[in-house]
């Protein structure tokens, strides 16, 4: 964070250390001295954006605000403040003590129990069935985006690309891919703007795949072109390669998720996350 920033900010946080970065800018652990809390703070970085996608980048970045402040759930990151000054926006968010799920796959040693994953999703699925309800689809469902606090709480993050009702950016416009190849459903592929709920669910499956078989499928393909071929024509892997063990009615219900769109039909979140719910036990 450059010392401008660092001295707009200083009046109202104490900006501790920088804990992470995404595609559109960094976060910072800061304590808010007003209220003596910790928050993380996400500031707009332009160092690697062309001059002419900078208002469409400043724009999402108010859509992310707009997106989290619209929705209050327990499995969302709160937001608790937006700012802009001269080329300089950030937003203040509610600070997650604990790792995403990137980072938790990277590290684990020994398998991920079936248990914390069935909770992982019923978690995941409450958020996204709420952010639907409210007309908001994420289109970015990944591990680096779903958040796990250290007493097991998952929260739902970055909504940088989120579609909100039939709101259409310059980005899908011009129908550039949006959101991450590796997690993106055919139909998004395809055509982002013309996608539902179901291409969250089908990101939540490539996310859980990955929970227990520790890489996402068809991430040892040749090249792009291999890798989109295999999203649209063939199935993933069987998980019992990787986790033999794993319970058949489990299974089941993540390779319903992986199905076309037009048979994708796990829009009814209740059943699914109450059969999901008894793997939490």
């Amino acid at each position: 964070m450059n010392s401008q920033a660092i001295l707009r900010l200083a009046e109202n946080y104490k900006i501790e250390n920088k804990i992470g970065s995404g595609g559109m800018g960094d976060i910072y652990l800061a304590l808010d001295k007003r209220l003596e809390r910790y928050v993380a703070i996400k500031v707009l970085n332009f160092t690697q954006v062309n001059l002419n996608e900078k208002d469409e980048f400043v724009n999402r970045f108010k859509s992310e605000a707009k997106a989290i402040a619209r929705l209050n759930h327990h499995n969302i990151v709160g937001i608790y403040d937006f700012g802009e000054s001269d080329n300089f926006y950030y937003i203040v968010m509610e600070y997650v003590d604990g790792k995403s799920l990137s980072t938790i796959i990277k590290n684990v040693k020994t398998k991920i129990p079936l248990k914390l994953i069935a909770s992982i999703f019923y978690q995941t699925a409450s958020a996204l069935e709420y952010a639907h309800e409210n007309n908001i689809i994420h289109r970015d469902v990944k591990p680096d985006n779903i958040l796990l606090s250290r007493k097991g709480l998952v929260k739902l993050t970055d909504f940088g690309i989120a579609k909100f009702n039939e709101q259409v950016s310059k980005i899908d416009e011009n129908n550039y891919l949006v959101g991450s190849i590796l997690y993106s459903s055919p139909e998004q592929i395809k055509n982002s703007t013309n996608v539902d709920f179901r291409t969250d669910i089908y990101s939540l499956g490539v996310t859980i795949y990955e929970l227990i078989a520790g890489q996402p499928p068809f991430s040892n393909s040749k090249d792009t072109k291999d890798l989109i071929h295999k999203i649209f024509y063939n199935n993933p892997e069987d998980l019992t390669i990787y986790y033999p063990e794993i319970n058949i009615n489990f299974y089941s219900i993540v390779k319903k998720m992986f199905r076309k769109k037009s048979s994708r039909q796990i829009s009814k979140y209740e059943r699914i996350k109450k059969r999901f719910k008894t793997f939490c036990k």
